[in-house]
Parts: C-alpha cells; structure tokens; sequence
C-alpha cells in the first residue's frame, strides 16, 4: 500500500500524541495556541521586549516527550516569529547549556524538564529570564513564572515567588487576567 505525503504527516503526528499520551499519561504538549496566549502575556511586562530577542527552549534531549515538544516549538516559532513590537529568536537549551538564559529575556521549558526545575529556576532568576511552560508542574512548584493552557479553556497561571526570584514585573492589570499559584 502506498502512504501519500499528506497521510505519513497525520500518521507522524498521530504516533507522536499518542507517544506523549503514554509517557506522561497526558495528551497535551505545548501547541501553537498554548504559544499564542504566552505571546499575549508579553506586552503586560513591564520591561517591553524589542528588538531581536532570544526565546531559549529548554528541554531534555534524552527524554522523547521533551524533545518532540522542543521541536514543535521551535517549528511554531520560526513559522510566526514576531511579538509584542519583538523579533522571537528560538535558541535549543539543554540543562547543561543553562547558562545561555543570560542571552535570552524569554524562555519556554517544554514537557519533560521536572528534574531539572531547580536548575532552570536558579539560571533565570540570576539571568532575569521570563519563563513559560504548557507544563503546569513548573509553575506550581515555583520554578517557572507563567503556565499557560488554551484547551478547553484559556487559563494563565502566575507564580508570584519566581517572578520576585528573575525580578520580571508585570503591569498592574496583569494579575487580575491570571490565577495566581
């Protein structure tokens, strides 16, 4: 039987979900409206981005849910690369390479990242680094400043305690768009 061009795509993507769905026992990855509603938070920083900005994409290249999940965002990124008056750089960061945060204003932890929280963590806050993850762990353990989801609802979620850590501040209207943690 031949498989058309079109079919082995939607076969790929449909291995690749179902990958993610029994590996971390959840369907969800960061998708491209995830990535949406996180450029929306941009314009409330107070510090505005402008500019070529460096977007670091932290993930595990040993964990294939990380991996997969860092590719689909930086595909996502260089198909749609400005935001909030900025240019988005993607760079690919592994936890070895946490130093490079200091390049980036922004940085998206794609799933798969939970033993290297601390690590991220510490790097962006002495870095000043705004990080953002579709994996809600981040924010709940205070490691990652906003978690965003876009199914079924839009929801934004805000950890105060590692804002404070990168000393990234948000417009005053901000916290009343999102669920503090």
């Amino acid at each position: 039987m031949k498989i058309s061009g079109h079919t082995s795509k939607m076969l790929l993507w449909a291995c690749l979900i179902i990958s993610t769905f029994v590996m971390t026992g959840t369907a969800h990855a960061t998708d491209q409206k995830d990535l949406a509603v996180a450029e929306k938070t941009l314009p409330l920083l107070q510090d505005k981005l402008s500019g070529n900005v460096n977007v670091a994409i932290i993930y595990d290249p040993a964990v294939s849910t990380s991996k997969a999940d860092a590719d689909a965002i930086k595909a996502a990124l260089e198909g749609n690369s400005s935001a909030a008056g900025a240019t988005l750089v993607p760079v690919m960061v592994t936890p070895t390479e946490l130093s490079k945060l200091g390049q980036a204003k922004l940085a998206l932890v794609a799933y798969g990242m939970k033993t290297s929280f601390d690590a991220i963590a510490t790097a962006a806050a002495t870095s000043g680094t705004l990080t953002i993850s579709a994996d809600l762990e981040c924010v709940k353990a205070n490691k990652c400043v906003l978690g965003v989801v876009s199914s079924p609802t839009v929801d934004i979620y805000y950890s105060k305690t590692a804002a404070d850590a990168g000393k990234i501040v948000f417009a005053p209207a901000f916290t009343m768009l999102v669920k503090q943690i």
